[in-house]
């Protein structure tokens, strides 16, 4: 009768031992689950991180480039001002200066645009009117009308700002 009552003990302690290996495999699972749900919400900070590094890049890049744009053309109105002959020659080599591949970018996008076109163009895109782009070269603002046509014609747009201020980088 001990025997049967012994094997019954050692049945217990078998289950309860199975069971405490069960229940270690289990913890040890969760321990697992944890440790990737922390490695997960790591990755995800570091991105957010990364996300909001780039948006602020981004931000500081598009606030230089506005700063660039106003500070040439204050620049360009000061040489304006001065109502010198060489004035549209120095106002090219400003914007030159500024921005120095954009003669080059156009250029190859619109090899058809003379040298006095791109020029308008760029006259355009800084704060000149026809009228004082007729005084920088120096002929009649029906000239510049012309020219203007001649460009939207080749380009095929009106707004010759937006179209230089697109190669702008």
């Amino acid at each position: 009768t001990a025997e049967p009552a012994f094997t019954g003990v050692i049945k217990v302690k078998d289950e309860y031992e199975k069971q405490l290996e069960i229940n270690q495999l289990q913890s040890e699972q969760q321990i697992k689950r944890y440790r990737l749900y922390l490695w997960i919400a790591i990755l995800v900070i570091v991105l957010l991180v990364m996300l909001w590094m780039v948006l602020r890049m981004k931000a500081n890049k598009e606030r230089i480039k506005i700063e660039q744009s106003e500070n040439l053309v204050r620049r360009v109105l000061v040489i304006y001002a001065d109502h010198q002959k060489d004035a549209r020659q120095r106002i090219m080599n400003e914007f030159g200066a500024t921005y120095p591949q954009a003669h080059e970018k156009i250029l190859a996008v619109y090899p058809e645009l003379t040298e006095q076109e791109y020029e308008i163009c760029v006259l355009g895109y800084l704060p000149f009117r026809s009228k004082e782009i007729a005084q920088l070269f120096d002929v009649q603002e029906n000239t510049i009308y012309r020219y203007r046509t001649s460009i939207r014609k080749k380009v095929g747009t009106d707004d010759l700002g937006t179209l230089v201020s697109r190669f702008l980088a």
